[in-house]
């Protein structure tokens, strides 16, 4: 899904409270964010593409679950 000024976040986001992300004008370079919704001056982190991709795979393997599950 993508939100205003090409932030994208994913369909499984039930609520407003999402991490968003978007590719900046560097190359290799992500933004990401939590997209409160209605609120301004939101925190905003350059990762490497490389970075999240190892974050992801870190969460496709469950290396995170205790965090996320009560």
């Amino acid at each position: 899904m993508t939100a205003p000024g090409g932030w994208r976040r994913s369909s499984y986001c039930a609520a407003g409270d999402c991490i968003e992300v978007k590719a900046a004008a560097h190359p290799g370079l992500l933004y990401l964010r939590i997209s409160l919704d209605g609120q301004p001056g939101r925190t905003t982190i350059a990762v490497t593409r490389s970075e999240l991709a190892a974050f992801k795979a870190g969460l496709a393997a469950g290396e995170f679950d205790d965090l996320v599950t009560p």
